[in-house]
């Protein structure tokens, strides 16, 4: 669940803890993210925290060869 930390998809990973998923949380505040994996881990599920810097996804996935958007990819429609 990106964005996990804090808000609605916060609310929502700890939702699908409740409902018996395991739950892996991403978000650029690792203290807020660990926060959240020790309450879904009171609720009996594993829950694996990756903190993430703004835009390393994107530039990852270009240096990798990963999967590009159409825009990102120089196509129309992207």
């Amino acid at each position: 669940m990106t964005g996990a930390s804090s808000g609605l998809r916060r609310a929502t990973a700890l939702d699908l803890a409740r409902a018996g998923a395991d739950v892996t949380l991403l978000a650029r505040s690792e203290v807020d993210l660990r926060r959240v994996a020790g309450e879904a881990e009171a609720l009996g599920r594993r829950a694996l925290v990756c903190p993430v810097l703004g835009g390393q996804c994107g530039r990852h996935g270009r240096r990798q060869g990963g999967h590009r958007s159409p825009r990102a990819a120089g196509q129309p429609g992207g």
